[in-house]
């Protein structure tokens, strides 16, 4: 199964205010989305993260994704770059790969065609294959960003999303 994600925001106290999550505390969020996660993600899963994963360093953000089951993809956000010599460095170790913007093609067997979605960490008003059928996934905006009816975007932020990766 493929999963996207994006905006988790782990170790980030103030996003519980900035975005209204409904969290007491930055500890009951982290454990809510870590077991949320875990609640749909399986092992062998793909799990598509598109950006501002943690505000975690060291060993706090290697013990957080040592709890997180699936493959994990990270699309970096703005938040990730931040230290980059560290958090970068730590994703980089648990993830499968770390880019700026990736497109995944999926086979759609139904249809008997590929499915493009774009991924990139902010939304786009244009991109690759837009008139021909392909998605454009990102975060950032935390859903507060409408999608114009004639562009196929989402925003797969989990304040969106009840604080779960999407399939």
């Amino acid at each position: 199964m493929i999963y996207l994600v994006s905006d988790t925001h782990w170790g980030h106290k103030k996003v519980i205010e900035y975005c209204n999550r409904p969290f007491q505390s930055v500890e009951e969020m982290d454990e809510a989305m870590i077991n949320n996660w875990n609640a749909v993600v399986n092992d062998d899963d793909e799990v598509y993260h598109l950006g501002d994963f943690a505000f975690y360093d060291g060993g706090k953000l290697r013990t957080l994704l040592s709890r997180l089951k699936g493959k994990i993809h990270l699309v970096a956000g703005n938040h990730d770059h931040y230290r980059k010599e560290k958090r970068l460095d730590i994703l980089s170790e648990r993830c499968v790969w770390v880019k700026d913007y990736y497109e995944l093609e999926i086979d759609d067997d139904e249809m008997g065609v590929k499915q493009t979605i774009v991924m990139s960490h902010y939304p786009m008003i244009s991109f690759n294959k837009q008139y021909h059928g392909s998605w454009m996934a990102h975060g950032h905006c935390h859903n507060t960003l409408p999608s114009p009816d004639d562009v196929a975007r989402i925003d797969v932020g989990v304040d969106g999303w009840g604080f779960a990766p999407v399939s």
